[in-house]
């Protein structure tokens, strides 16, 4: 092995080590011919015999450049290895090969190294809570939104406006020449343009009875087969509005065949007495979703948190994955998504960045929140969760499931679980007690060692060999790799 070599270092302002390796070519030398006289067993070089040329003439007949490559194709790695080992560099994740160079030997590398995480006093910042919505408002906005959906036309004996249906003749003709001639035709104002330019909006606050005539001008580029300027006749016969449903028995009974609602529901009231209870459920999770982003934000604003960017990278692809997997349970295609979007998947990372960057921050201050507080999830715990879980499934499939989810995947999904709930009650009975509690001192200085990952409500954290062990799961708790990826 190498043993004569220089590393230069240079810390990055990304959290990353470029490190520049050197090795003399008198250094190289041993390794070199040790290449040439592999090579030669196997190839024939013209005038010597198989595996007889010397050293010379294969270095000659190859060049050194050749030699020095297939060298590092073989011990590079244990090599550049070795070299970690010796530095005492433990890299976050894999090293990237920036550059490389055969004579003399040089190979430029960046080493994402592991983040680091300055949190404030996070004993004694309060956020306020956010109001949970008014149940009552968004139970009759709820009911409204059925109404309107079922509503039903009437007519109306004023102008015509934007969401309403109307009957009218419509003639179309270009001087005395008639195009198009016909009679109580129906739009409903709502939908999209009808081949007829302007037509919706000249219909606009006409009232039954009136006639009007617009010009319309097509060009020889138009799509339509007429060209120049046609004149439109249109006369409005009736006008009808839309009003909205009582909620009936019969209109309860197709919302709750359209809603697959279960339950015995008839009548206003019993949809009322179903729907309130969902509604403020509903509404506490979504102020407690907020109050939570409202936690991360003000720690994230307070806190210093740097990382490499293949963090950054790895969040990326997880939510170009997730939105993957998402077209591909509603049946479409990838790429055929990419063409009708008139997008690309560069342009897709690149509207999800911020967020992204953002999702990284919160998950590393909470990975760091995790360790200083020592939360963790005991296998009593997983195995308490499992059966809660298995207790509300039907008798017949319990024995069944109780397989999935006691392999070692699942449990330790689910003691994942378990640890985004600890984190995030820990922190909201934290940020909304009216006193503040006497633990740890008011600035932790501290380098980790795996990143968190969150969506704004639901944390999910990764491994590290803190909560690996409480997890008793294998995942692995940072990224100190054996290869160099190209």
């Amino acid at each position: 092995m190498i043993k004569d070599y220089q590393v230069s270092k240079e810390e990055l302002a990304d959290r990353q080590m470029r490190l520049t390796i050197s090795i003399p070519n008198e250094t190289l030398e041993p390794e070199l011919r040790n290449v040439a006289r592999r090579i030669a067993k196997n190839i024939s070089v013209p005038g010597f015999r198989k595996g007889k040329a010397p050293y010379n003439v294969l270095l000659a007949y190859y060049g050194r450049d050749a030699l020095a490559e297939e060298w590092y194709e073989k011990e590079g790695d244990a090599f550049f290895q070795k070299v970690l080992e010796t530095e005492g560099i433990k890299p976050f994740r894999s090293p990237t090969l920036e550059d490389v160079n055969w004579s003399p030997f040089s190979m430029v590398v960046s080493v994402p190294e592991e983040p680091v995480v300055n949190l404030p006093d996070y004993h004694a910042m309060r956020v306020e809570k956010p109001e949970v919505a008014d149940v009552d408002a968004l139970l009759e906005k709820q009911l409204k939104t059925w109404r309107e959906k079922y509503a039903t036309w009437e007519d109306v004996d004023r102008p015509v406006d934007a969401d309403d249906k109307v009957t009218f003749d419509f003639k179309l003709h270009k001087g005395d020449e008639i195009l198009v001639d016909q009679t109580d035709m129906v739009k409903e104002l709502g939908d999209e343009e009808s081949f007829v330019p302007h037509l919706g909006e000249n219909l606009l606050g006409m009232t039954a009875g009136e006639s009007k005539s617009y010009t319309v001008s097509f060009g020889d580029d138009s799509e339509s087969s007429w060209t120049g300027d046609v004149t439109i006749d249109v006369t409005v016969k009736k006008v009808q509005g839309r009003k909205p449903a009582e909620l009936s028995e019969e209109i309860v009974t197709r919302i709750v065949a359209d809603e697959k609602l279960s339950g015995e529901i008839k009548t206003e009231e019993d949809l009322r007495n179903l729907l309130r209870p969902i509604i403020r459920e509903d509404a506490e999770n979504k102020a407690r979703d907020e109050y939570f982003d409202r936690i991360l934000e003000a720690l994230s604003e307070q806190s210093e948190v740097l990382f490499p960017p293949v963090l950054l990278e790895e969040r990326l692809d997880e939510s170009v994955d997730e939105l993957k997997q998402r077209l591909k349970e509603s049946g479409l295609d990838w790429e055929y998504y990419l063409k009708t979007a008139q997008t690309t998947e560069d342009d897709i990372r690149g509207r999800y960045r911020d967020d992204a960057a953002r999702m990284t921050r919160y998950g590393l201050i909470l990975r760091q929140i995790i360790e200083q507080e020592g939360l963790d999830i005991k296998p009593e715990d997983i195995d308490a969760e499992i059966e809660r879980i298995l207790g509300e499934m039907d008798p017949l499939m319990r024995e069944t499931s109780r397989k999935l989810y006691e392999s070692e995947k699942q449990r330790h999904e689910i003691g994942l679980k378990l640890l985004n709930d600890h984190v995030r009650n820990f922190l909201e009975t934290l940020f909304s007690s009216e006193e503040e509690m006497a633990e740890p001192d008011a600035v932790v200085n501290t380098e980790t060692a795996a990143e968190a990952n969150t969506k704004t409500a639901a944390v999910e954290v990764e491994d590290t060999s803190e909560t690996q062990a409480s997890l008793d799961g294998d995942a692995e708790a940072g990224a100190q790799t054996e290869k160099v990826s190209d």
